[in-house]
């Protein structure tokens, strides 16, 4: 009999324990996250819900951030003023609600060279640096629209580039190529923002000038190349001609500038089979990489 007694006890106790379980497993549990937790002032983020058993309805909050109040899935938030911000969640559905509160979550900062710089357009990231006294973006730009060579960039009000042999994954690695009309947003303004985010802008020729006198003419292309020692790893993301076909990847990195030689804009080349840094000039319709500088 105490044998049948405990197999009972032992038969309720699991039973206690499947249907607690399966309970849990269906209730309602609010979470999140986010793309990035610290960011500079006036950068935006993206919030992404990660909540349980399929909410149909939510209510966020975002101490600082704009909008203050969401009730979209996935919300984006721009941070105007530095500090430490909570973010919470109610999520609901037929069989109730859930609440999470995370507090401190994203951290808003003062831009200061070297700190990470997020794109609002896109959510993309950049590192930077200071070199001398500017403050440069250690990648490649890489926004916009994706067009297939042979076609060509058109004033439309979408940033369009060409991914090396269109392959995105170019793109990824070694940012977009851009003929220089669509780079400078069709002005041919010194030292125009062009396609660079807010607050950075296409360096001049006479910024390029600045940057490669930071060191030995001579040896200038090896420092500035990937894995260089100024830090500024240039990507040697090579080029699209006139006439669609793309050449040099992984052997050489071609720079725009905003300035023209007549007709023909400045720009930068480094080279893996050279130690400097070539200045030519040629037409517009190229496509080259972009970096882009702190006003």
């Amino acid at each position: 009999m105490k044998s049948l007694a405990f197999k009972i006890v032992i038969l309720f106790f699991l039973f206690i324990v499947q249907y607690s379980c399966k309970k849990n497993d269906e209730e309602l549990v609010a979470d999140f996250t986010v793309n990035y937790r610290k960011i500079n002032v006036g950068e935006k983020v993206k919030f992404f819900d990660k909540s349980r058993n399929e909410p149909i309805s939510w209510n966020w909050i975002f101490n600082g951030g704009t909008p203050l109040i969401s009730e979209e899935q996935n919300p984006e938030v721009i941070y105007l003023n530095p500090g430490l911000y909570s973010v919470s969640l109610t999520v609901s559905n037929s069989t109730g609600n859930n609440s999470l509160v995370k507090s401190e979550y994203v951290e808003v900062v003062e831009f200061a060279c070297g700190n990470d710089v997020i794109d609002n357009r896109d959510f993309n990231l950049y590192n930077t640096i200071i070199i001398g006294n500017y403050c440069w973006f250690k990648q490649n730009l890489n926004t916009g629209a994706f067009i297939s060579t042979p076609s060509l960039s058109t004033d439309n009000d979408i940033i369009e580039k060409y991914c090396y042999n269109n392959d995105d994954a170019n793109c990824n690695t070694y940012g977009g190529l851009y003929q220089w009309d669509e780079m400078m947003q069709y002005v041919t303004t010194e030292g125009a923002q062009g396609i660079c985010p807010a607050g950075w802008h296409i360096p001049t020729d006479a910024e390029w000038t600045t940057l490669v006198s930071n060191y030995s003419s001579a040896t200038a292309g090896t420092a500035l190349k990937e894995g260089g020692t100024s830090g500024f790893e240039a990507k040697l993301g090579g080029r699209r001609d006139t006439d669609g076909g793309c050449w040099q990847i992984t052997e050489g990195g071609y720079f725009w500038s905003t300035t023209v030689n007549g007709t023909n804009p400045w720009y930068r080349f480094v080279s893996n089979a050279t130690s400097d840094v070539n200045r030519m000039s040629i037409p517009k319709t190229y496509g080259f990489s972009v970096r882009c500088l702190k006003n």
